[in-house]
């Protein structure tokens, strides 16, 4: 017998509250580990960026190591929670697709979780010492620089995190393809397009300077290549499982499908 629709509403409503309370206490037991593990790592950022000689920063405000350090605790517990907090997501969602939707973000899920880790990985590991290194290049006889705790604390989280975001550009091509709503051949007329935006996007999300704007729009860039031609492949792939005329796998195909 059908629920309802408000009695649904309910269940999801629910559902939500329980998913939302399990993912607090995930990230509450996680944050006394952080706690420990927050100083010391902004320490080793701070070495690993800065040359030798050049890693004292300074705060004007007392209570910013305090604040920072507390920041750091939490984000780290969001990260040690991640796993616990992806599955409660997944169980969340998943009852709202098809098998076969299902599998498919399923797939994709994993393959964005490894491709977040690896921009934020990029950026930690190569980046931000070329950026520190490119701004600190300016100091002179008469010039000398102060670093802001808390104007590297905030560029030690931004660029991280901007790089796994733009990382998730090809995931986010290839949902698109798969659930047909754009072909891989309209991707691909796109392409000048794609470059100037992703030259804007890397613009606004790094800090003022080329070098990493140009080391998050090149990747990028090339993992948007890579996006094509997993596109045309899947859509090949998907036509010879219809057996349905085209270049493409298309809307028009997938309508198809949940029709049947």
């Amino acid at each position: 017998m059908r629920k309802p629709e408000n009695q649904t509403l309910v269940d999801h409503i629910e559902a939500l509250r329980v998913m939302l309370l399990r993912c607090l206490v995930a990230v509450a037991l996680a944050f006394p580990p952080g706690l420990l593990v927050a100083w010391p790592g902004i320490r080793w950022l701070v070495v690993w960026m800065f040359p030798e000689g050049a890693c004292e920063l300074y705060y004007s405000k007392l209570a910013d190591p305090f604040l920072l350090k507390i920041k750091l605790a939490v984000i780290v517990a969001v990260v040690l929670a991640c796993p616990c907090l992806l599955w409660e997501i997944w169980k969340f969602v998943a009852p709202g697709l098809r098998p076969r939707e299902r599998r498919a973000v399923a797939a994709w899920f994993g393959w964005a979780v490894v491709l977040f880790a690896m921009g934020a990985a990029m950026a930690v590991g190569f980046v931000m010492p070329l950026v520190v290194r490119f701004f600190l290049g300016f100091q002179g006889e008469w010039l000398a620089a102060l670093p802001d705790l808390r104007a590297v604390f905030d560029m030690v989280l931004w660029i991280p995190l901007a790089f796994g975001l733009m990382f998730q550009f090809p995931i986010f091509l290839l949902m698109l393809a798969r659930f047909g709503v754009v072909r891989a051949g309209t991707l691909a007329r796109a392409r000048p397009y794609v470059i100037v935006g992703l030259l804007i996007v890397a613009a606004f999300l790094t800090p003022p300077d080329v070098v990493s704007q140009v080391a998050l729009a090149v990747p990028t860039w090339l993992l948007y290549e890579i996006s094509l031609l997993v596109a045309r492949r899947m859509g090949r792939r998907e036509k010879q499982a219809a057996d349905v005329p085209g270049d493409d796998y298309g809307l028009d195909d997938y309508e198809r499908e949940k029709g049947e």
